[in-house]
């Protein structure tokens, strides 16, 4: 079976990603799919964020920020692909 890994790398956009979340579910891909958000700011909101929205999405949490490459990279890795 098809399926894919929809990464949103972020660094203190808590908003931002939320709408992001928001939309994405509102219209999901029509193949099996993941919802990961890899925040490199480790904050605090986008734990809310990500919190409010249950099961639904994956958090990766970050100390730094090491770039949407690297983001899209760990993801890719920690699946097994």
């Amino acid at each position: 079976m098809r399926s894919c890994a929809v990464v949103i790398p972020t660094w203190r956009r808590a908003a931002l990603i939320r709408a992001c979340l928001d939309a994405i579910l509102a219209a999901p891909p029509a193949i099996q799919h993941e919802l990961v958000v890899v925040d490199d700011g480790f904050g605090d909101e986008i734990v809310t964020a990500r919190t409010a929205l249950g099961n639904q999405t994956t958090l990766v949490e970050r100390r730094e920020n090491a770039g949407f490459a690297y983001a899209c990279s760990r993801v890719h890795r920690a699946r097994g692909r």
